[in-house]
């Protein structure tokens, strides 16, 4: 033992330089583990969809059913070219009434198998219209409901959803009983994000960085002890 402290007190730098050595790979298996977490999700963009206005259509692995006075999913030069809200990408826009419930459409997997939500961008379809809110109800394999609300203003925000797994379907409703087109109706949404590992959520991005610090820090301190 002395003769070891002895070396380590001559040679200080050597230990430290053997250390330093294994920052890089610590560091490359975190950011692989960031990765491995980030691509577990599924985004659902609608880039490269037709422009559709038919009552019931698929995307991807899902199909979508409206209810409403006017919707569709549509590229970012149909929303550019009238007074609608968009961000710029292919996005679904709903508004009005059709019957007795306000415009709405229900989200479900064209095989029938559950899946999960985590999150989506949301704006009211119109430029210049009050606040308005989306109301997400998920239905539960079994029977049972979860529900959810956010405010859809005239700039998009991402609205995320908690506890909605295991669902045989998503119903996304516009909280006014209003026409097409009336202030404060209509939805544009986006980037609708499902089947996020575990826990229900995706991690955003700092949560993923605060997890490879300390994954980071664990592996040092692991190597400091050896």
């Amino acid at each position: 033992m002395l003769a070891q402290l002895l070396l380590l007190t001559r040679h200080p730098h050597r230990s430290r330089k053997r250390f330093m050595t294994h920052k890089p790979n610590l560091v490359a298996a975190s950011l692989l583990a960031l990765a491995s977490l980030a691509a577990q999700a599924d985004v659902l963009t609608f880039e490269g969809v037709p422009n559709n206005f038919s009552t019931t259509f698929a995307v991807e692995s899902f199909t979508f059913s409206f209810n409403a006075s006017g919707w569709g999913v549509a590229s970012a030069a149909f929303w550019s070219s009238g007074s609608y809200n968009n961000n710029g990408t292919a996005m679904i826009g709903l508004a009005g009434t059709r019957g007795s419930v306000p415009g709405q459409f229900n989200m479900r997997q064209t095989d029938g198998s559950t899946f999960s939500l985590q999150a989506f961008d949301v704006a009211d379809l119109f430029r210049g219209t009050a606040d308005n809110n989306v109301n997400v109800t998920g239905h539960l394999l079994g029977g049972g409901t979860v529900s959810a609300s956010c405010v859809a203003d005239n700039s998009f925000d991402t609205c995320s959803v908690f506890g909605f797994d295991n669902l045989t379907s998503v119903d996304f409703a516009q909280s006014t009983m209003a026409g097409w087109p009336a202030t404060g109706t209509g939805l544009s949404i986006d980037n609708i994000v499902f089947n996020a590992p575990t826990d229900g959520h995706v991690p955003e991005p700092a949560s993923l960085a605060l997890v490879g610090l300390a994954a980071l820090g664990a592996g040092l301190a692991r190597r400091r002890k050896a």
